[in-house]
């Protein structure tokens, strides 16, 4: 039992460090834990304990820097629009603790419909995979048509879509951090360089925003069928359900975390009943549990749960200290060091095809700021490569 919590301790504590440092992703601590702890002699369900709190934890810490430095992960990437918006206006840490409700309710609802999952998943899977492409294919278009400068936002989305494809295509390593740290990251903070905006004073709150019933109920419908095919996430459920419910930005903050949270655990899940892989956490997983067994379910639902609650307090002390950060030094020099950061760590993860991506990437994701167009429309990186595969495989 004291090795479990010890290793419950150190995931958290390790996933709030990778989650507050901007571009760093808990699949590399993961895969270094998984090709280490043999010779360390390590138990594996110590192990499980700490891969789970480090993810969660790391998946909902990272909200922070996406918000309030316009860095994001491959998790929150779509967070970092509404929510440096809102930091703009004053409301970073508000933000922030929207974030932190989405991926609450997303992980204890995760937790709750897991055991329907595992019933009525496998029965459904391959109806599903027929009709997603066109779902898909259809938000693609109505997030184009929905422009007024259609015609841009169709140029925008197919370079978008062709970029994302090549980049599947092409051996490149960690080939999501070259492409989104470039389309919404990179780009994003070299336009708050050329503007230079003075950050207002913040509100420091306790969080009073409603988020409407029916906002809440899409996301937790429409994000268990995003969770086990392969090239669907987060992304794709946050992006279809905002163009079903029109979200204001602090709608689609929740929506964004919530879906998040969802994905995540949700694919252990699916590791369970399909015996397949969605993310780096269910990769680990299937490495260190040869067979799932309701033992190895309630550990994980245990530790889920408590990782949860921890973080949930912890998370409001980190968000006003990175506030207070942000507001005592010139908002222009931490958007310069958070872009070296970006830049450093993606250089880094990648190789060579990879940094081609990345510069690409940041010029077209700088282009779509420029032109006035949404940068949903950058979302064609990843619903293209998705339709291609469910059409041709």
């Amino acid at each position: 039992m004291l090795e479990l919590l010890l290793a419950l301790v150190l995931g958290i504590t390790l996933g709030t460090l990778t989650g507050l440092t901007p571009g760093l992703h808990t699949n590399l601590v993961t895969a270094l834990l998984i090709t280490s702890y043999p010779a360390l002699g390590l138990a594996p369900e110590p192990a499980i304990v700490f891969i789970t709190a480090l993810a969660l934890t790391h998946l909902i810490i990272d909200y922070i820097p996406s918000i309030l430095l316009g860095a994001p992960d491959e998790d929150s990437f779509l967070a970092t629009l509404p929510g440096h918006e809102l930091l703009l206006k004053g409301q970073g840490y508000t933000a922030t603790l929207l974030a932190r409700q989405g991926a609450t309710h997303g992980t204890l609802i995760a937790l709750l419909i897991s055991p329907l999952f595992l019933i009525f998943i496998p029965k459904i899977q391959a109806l599903i995979q027929i009709i997603l492409p066109y779902l898909l294919l259809f938000i693609l278009l109505l997030i184009i048509f929905r422009e007024t400068l259609w015609h841009e936002a169709l140029i925008i989305a197919t370079l978008a879509g062709l970029l994302g494809s090549l980049t599947f295509s092409l051996p490149i390593k960690e080939p999501l951090v070259p492409l989104l740290s470039g389309l919404f990251g990179l780009a994003g903070l070299l336009t708050s360089l050329k503007t230079n905006p003075a950050l207002p004073p913040q509100t420091i709150q306790p969080l009073k925003e409603y988020i409407p019933f029916t906002t809440k109920f899409l996301a937790w419908i429409i994000t268990p069928f995003c969770s086990f095919l392969p090239g669907i996430g987060s992304g794709h459920a946050a992006t279809i359900i905002a163009e079903k419910v029109k979200p204001s930005s602090k709608e689609f903050l929740y929506i964004t975390s919530c879906t998040g949270s969802m994905v995540l655990v949700l694919s252990i899940t699916t590791l369970i009943a399909l015996n397949k892989t969605r993310s780096g956490l269910a990769a680990a997983l299937d490495i260190l549990i040869p067979s799932f067994t309701t033992q190895s379910y309630i550990i994980l639902s245990i530790t889920l749960l408590l990782t949860l609650a921890l973080t949930y307090l912890l998370f409001p002390l980190l968000s006003r200290l990175m506030l207070l950060l942000i507001t005592k030094v010139p908002y222009k020099a931490v958007t310069l060091a958070t872009s070296f950061i970006l830049i450093a760590i993606t250089l880094a993860l990648t190789n060579l095809p990879g940094i081609f991506v990345f510069i690409t990437a940041t010029l077209l994701g700088y282009c779509t700021i420029q032109s006035g167009i949404r940068r949903i429309n950058l979302m064609a990186a990843l619903i293209v490569p998705a339709i291609t595969y469910y059409l041709f495989n």
